[in-house]
C-alpha cells in the first residue's frame, strides 16, 4: 500500500480542450506531498483522485463537467499517451459501449459488490475461493512452464514467455449487471509482463471482500463513469 504526508494547498487548475481553449478550474484542493512510502513511480507527477470524496478532482469541478469523465490507458510501456476526458466529450457511446449502474456506499438499497479503480491498483483482486477457481482454470487452458514473481507482487499464476505477441492465453469476460453488459479481456489485459523472460496473471487473491478491477483489466479499453445518472459504461 502506497501512502504520502505533506499539505494540503489551493491553486488554480488549468486544463486543455478539445477547442484548443485552456479551461481555468480555480480554488481547487490539491494535496502536496514531501514524503511518500510505498510504490511510487520515480517519473510521475502525481495522482489524481476521481473517487466520490468530496475533495477528489472529479467532485470538485462535477457541476463544470456535469459529472462526466472517461480515460483508456494504453499498454505499459508505450510511446502512445493514455486519454482522459471531462464533460461532454467523456460520454462513451455507439456499437459495443455496454453500461452497469454505479452504485454509491450512501445508496443502502442498492447492491454492488465490484470496485473498478480508475488509476491506483494495477491487478484486480477477488477474493481467495473465487481466486482459485479463476486461476485452476486459466492455468489449465495454458500450455507454458510455470515460473515464479520475480518481484514478489504476491501473483500467483506465472509462466516463462519470450514472446508477448504470441502469448496463448484464454479469453475472461466480466459479467455486469445490465443489458448485455459483458466486457471482453483479452490475454493483454490478463497478463502482465513482468521481465523478458516472465508474465504473470494480473489477479491478485484476497481473504475477502468485493472485487476490484484494476487498470491492467482496463487497458485499451475506453471507460466512462456519469456520476449525475450514476452510470458507468
Amino acid at each position: 500500500m502506497a501512502r504520502a504526508n505533506g499539505f494540503i494547498a489551493q491553486d488554480t487548475l488549468v486544463l486543455g480542450s478539445v477547442s484548443g481553449n485552456k479551461v481555468a478550474f480555480p480554488r481547487i484542493l490539491v494535496g502536496c506531498a514531501h514524503e511518500t512510502f510505498g510504490r511510487f513511480p520515480s517519473d510521475s507527477s502525481g495522482i489524481i483522485g476521481l473517487g466520490q470524496g468530496s475533495i477528489s478532482l472529479i467532485s470538485q469541478i462535477s457541476s463544470s463537467v456535469r459529472g462526466k469523465f472517461s480515460y483508456c490507458f494504453r499498454q505499459f510501456p508505450s510511446n502512445v499517451n493514455s486519454i482522459l476526458h471531462f464533460g461532454e466529450n467523456a460520454v462513451v457511446s455507439g456499437d459495443g459501449a455496454v453500461s452497469t449502474t454505479l452504485v454509491t456506499n450512501k445508496d443502502p438499497k442498492k447492491k454492488g459488490n465490484t470496485v473498478v479503480d480508475s488509476a491506483g491498483t494495477t491487478f484486480s483482486m477477488l477474493p481467495k475461493d473465487f481466486y482459485d477457481k479463476v486461476e485452476s482454470e486459466v492455468a489449465a487452458n495454458i500450455e507454458l512452464e510455470r515460473s515464479h514473481d520475480p518481484f514478489n507482487y504476491n501473483l500467483g499464476l506465472c509462466c516463462k514467455s519470450e514472446s508477448y505477441e504470441m502469448f496463448p492465453a484464454p479469453m475472461i469476460t466480466l459479467h455486469f449487471n445490465g443489458h448485455k453488459a459483458d466486457v471482453i479481456l483479452s490475454p493483454n489485459n490478463c497478463f502482465f509482463r513482468m521481465s523478458q523472460s516472465v508474465v504473470c496473471f494480473a489477479f491478485h487473491s484476497i481473504p475477502s471482500g468485493r472485487v476490484l478491477i484494476g487498470n491492467t483489466q482496463q487497458v485499451n479499453v475506453l471507460v466512462g463513469y456519469d456520476l449525475h445518472n450514476r452510470e458507468i459504461r
